[in-house]
């Protein structure tokens, strides 16, 4: 099994009880170039010190079998919502709030999702009108997945 997936369980907590939510991050493809491989794993490691998800990789180009899991899925896609790192954390905090079943964020391939995967995801995201590569896509997501928890913790990093 690859030092990239990580398997741990989210809880949050919603009054009066604790519901325990996973996050998953499935990415279509792996990391060829060992350089995206060092950064996903340096941001998987600073993410685990905020929140436990599971990283999957998939050569399928749209995995429909996940999308049948119950739970919020969120696609990465050019066409989806632009937010600023401090609505992406707001975004996120919501969801973690107010959904108690697991939380799933796709991060496409080189070619993306097809017009009907994306139309059965809950909700759309972008990470900006320009083009990057998918593992640099991949990687800048991490990114902003962890940029997101030290914003909610009120940490440094984010400036």
């Amino acid at each position: 099994m690859s030092s990239l997936y990580h398997k741990l369980v989210l809880a949050v907590k919603v009054a009066p009880t604790m519901i325990y939510m996973r996050l998953y991050v499935v990415a279509v493809g792996k990391l060829k170039k060992r350089y995206f491989r060092d950064a996903a794993q340096d941001y998987l490691d600073r993410l685990s010190h905020y929140v436990p998800l599971q990283m999957l990789e998939t050569e399928q180009d749209n995995p429909y079998a996940l999308l049948s899991r119950r739970g919020k899925h969120v696609v990465l896609d050019p066409g989806g919502k632009e937010m600023a790192s401090e609505e992406f954390a707001q975004y996120l905090q919501q969801i973690m709030n107010t959904c108690p079943e697991d939380l799933y964020f796709y991060v496409g391939g080189a070619e993306g999702f097809s017009k009907e995967f994306l139309a059965r995801a809950d909700f759309r995201i972008s990470l900006s009108q320009m083009t990057f590569p998918h593992e640099l896509a991949r990687v800048m997501f991490l990114e902003q997945l962890y940029r997101a928890f030290t914003i909610l913790k009120g940490e440094k990093y984010h400036k």
